[in-house]
């Protein structure tokens, strides 16, 4: 799949894009960014309202 990837001064990746659209047209693309290297993470549960059932097309393509 076709992505982009950034990095900081210090050769840390710091940004990846994936165009994703060559697996599902409705994917589109995806975009994850990191930062604050070091510090301590906090990993929260979401609240059942922020959470979705993944689309059975999806869901498809997990199982192939």
């Amino acid at each position: 799949m076709p992505f982009t990837a950034k990095v900081d001064g210090q050769g840390r990746l710091t940004e990846i894009s994936v165009d994703t659209k060559s697996v599902s047209p409705m994917l589109g693309e995806m975009r994850v960014a990191y930062d604050n290297f070091g510090k301590p993470v906090e990993i929260r549960k979401p609240d059942p309202s922020e959470v979705s059932d993944m689309p059975d097309e999806l869901l498809g393509l997990m199982n192939a």
